[in-house]
């Protein structure tokens, strides 16, 4: 039963830490202009990320690799063929099944009753301030922030596009996050 709760995690959930946040992050660096503040506030987060995750993919001593004389070494099968179904479950969701919902560009961190969850949120809550302190220089309806939604809502599922990013803090929410996730969230879920 460990290894069907670790199979469940590192196949379903770990990944979307990993791979939903690549089209911000490439939509970023084709949109922005280099000096724009929202390019210099997320483009320090994106160092890593893209190699990161084709090393997931790709690496022989990646976690969804076929090896079994590895100790961390989760399929009870062949990995690929596993591993791509999983995986594309987590993101795709499960229909009528509550447990495995379609994701969505998260808001914040999930919160959990532990204290892990307490210790994420509490972590984001700093890394939201420091967005929020931020992204109030850029101007309502700035066209290149604009333009960079429209794009992020139409490449990833549940981003706000070109109107609706400048509704409530749903800009300081959408930054916030990605340079939680790439900075911290994906680093705590490895801890």
């Amino acid at each position: 039963s460990i290894n069907g709760a670790f199979l469940i995690s590192a196949t379903l959930s770990h990944p979307m830490l990993h791979f939903p946040t690549d089209a911000l992050n490439a939509i970023t660096k084709t949109i922005l202009p280099m000096n724009h503040i929202l390019f210099k506030l997320i483009y320090p987060h994106t160092f890593y990320q893209l190699s990161l995750d084709q090393g997931t993919i790709y690496s022989n001593t990646s976690l969804l690799s076929d090896h079994p004389w590895y100790p961390y070494t989760l399929f009870p099968g062949a990995a690929p063929p596993i591993a791509a179904i999983l995986v594309s479950r987590g993101f795709m969701g499960i229909e009528g099944n509550s447990a495995y919902p379609k994701w969505s560009y998260p808001e914040a961190p999930k919160e959990y009753p532990s204290n892990y969850s307490v210790f994420q949120t509490t972590y984001y809550k700093v890394v939201y301030d420091f967005v929020a302190n931020i992204v109030k220089d850029i101007p309502k309806g700035d066209y290149y922030t604009s333009l960079w939604a429209k794009y992020c809502s139409e490449n990833i599922p549940g981003c706000p596009d070109e109107n609706t990013i400048w509704e409530n803090d749903n800009l300081i929410k959408v930054v916030a996050y990605y340079v939680w996730n790439c900075s911290i969230g994906h680093s705590l879920d490895h801890n």
